[in-house]
């Protein structure tokens, strides 16, 4: 099907709440490539539609909604986005639109920049539950708009930040979805920026450029999967640990790995996780699992990002 110049006007003008539909797209049937060498599936024909919102005025909360032509299965899909946001994850959004559903994400209103909140109450109550929950409702509305009917049903998923989204919707706006899939949620915020910031300061803090490249990270999972593979759960084939907690990390595996003592040592305290100075009470557990170190949000990453 094409847009009708009716139609794209009548979603132009749908009601949002504190928001507006900034733009009407449609979308013919094409293979879109959103990371350089990731090969993807054709995405089917859809429209997408970008909405702004701002319940304050020191608010701009940005949201994508991409609506199915002739494969909905009348289910809305609400989907998470990560760390500090900051942008529409259009990579999250291809997979349910693949399975029909009608898909929303959003920037949670931090595409300012990761300090756009420092001194604005605003942004931090969007990035905090607000932008989610007016994501939802604007998605409703526009498929209420386009198909002539709500969602038979609604759903959210999210991980690590999209988790923390998908327990603020189910705490907060309970009647927002029939079904909340919360993974890995990053809910325990101060806790967790304390432990980032503890492995950032055990890796040498601003002095740490360097510290680690990704043929140490590589040469250090090999050694822990050669070295404790049998405890941890590794199976023949995989790079990686089923059970990582299980394992005990030690100096002489990570030696075997060919890395400095200061490397060693770094390793070794991001593993020992976050312990409150005053009671000896651990307050977040390690950030990074044995056998994982050169997967997102490596050492080299942390070193660098952190």
């Amino acid at each position: 099907m094409t847009l009708s110049a009716d139609m794209q006007q009548q979603l132009l003008d749908t009601p949002i709440p504190f928001g507006t539909v900034t733009a009407v797209e449609w979308k013919p049937e094409e293979t879109t490539s959103f990371f350089p060498g990731i090969p993807s599936q054709p995405l089917p024909e859809h429209i997408r539609i970008a909405v702004t919102c701002r319940p304050e005025p020191a608010s701009d909360i940005k949201t994508e909604v991409w609506l199915p032509t002739e494969t909905w299965n009348g289910d809305l899909l609400g989907v998470g986005n990560g760390g500090c946001a900051g942008m529409i994850v259009p990579i999250l959004m291809t997979g349910p639109l693949r399975m029909g559903f009608a898909v929303a994400n959003t920037d949670l209103g931090t595409s300012a920049g990761p300090d756009s909140g420092v001194g604005n109450p605003a942004v931090w109550e969007d990035f905090g539950h607000r932008a989610t929950h007016l994501m939802t409702l604007a998605t409703k509305a526009l498929i209420q708009a386009f198909y002539g009917k709500p969602q038979n049903h609604a759903y959210f998923t999210g991980n690590s930040t999209g988790g923390q989204q998908a327990l603020m919707e189910a705490q907060r706006y309970p009647e927002d979805y029939d079904g909340i899939l919360a993974l890995a949620p990053a809910f325990d915020r101060i806790n967790l920026h304390i432990a980032f910031l503890r492995d950032w300061l055990a890796l040498g803090g601003r002095e740490a450029e360097g510290l680690f490249t990704k043929e140490d990270e590589t040469r250090m999972v090999s050694a822990i999967l050669e070295n404790c593979g049998e405890t941890g759960g590794h199976r023949p084939g995989d790079d990686f640990l089923y059970h990582p907690a299980a394992i005990s990390l030690t100096r002489e595996v990570l030696e075997q790995a060919g890395l400095t003592q200061r490397q060693i040592q770094a390793r070794l305290q991001i593993q020992e996780g976050t312990v409150d100075p005053e009671t000896g009470e651990q307050i977040y557990e390690p950030t990074l699992m044995p056998g994982s170190e050169a997967e997102d949000l490596s050492l080299v990453i942390r070193v660098n990002v952190i």
